[in-house]
């Protein structure tokens, strides 16, 4: 069994409703201006809601911005800070 696939997470007990909506939620970007803050790994719904944005905060901040509510609201900020490698 791979991890992270919903077989595998269920054998933890995950709410298998909670786990597939969140899936659902995975690789979506916002609209409009939020446009590029997406997820890059279908984990990160459920990773955000066990608390992993706080303690893997480096990896969850780049690879799971949506998921964990650190997108940039500003463009230019947005730009500025992928050329400086923050995100």
């Amino acid at each position: 069994m791979h991890p992270f696939t919903l077989e595998y997470l269920l054998s933890f007990g995950v709410d298998s409703e909670r786990l597939h909506k969140n899936q659902q939620r995975a690789n979506v970007c916002g609209t409009g201006a939020q446009s590029d803050c997406c997820d890059s790994h279908p984990s990160c719904p459920y990773w955000a809601s066990v608390g992993e944005c706080t303690r893997n905060r480096n990896y969850m901040q780049l690879n799971c911005m949506r998921s964990c509510d650190t997108c940039l609201k500003d463009p230019f900020a947005r730009h500025l800070a992928r050329r400086s490698g923050q995100f």
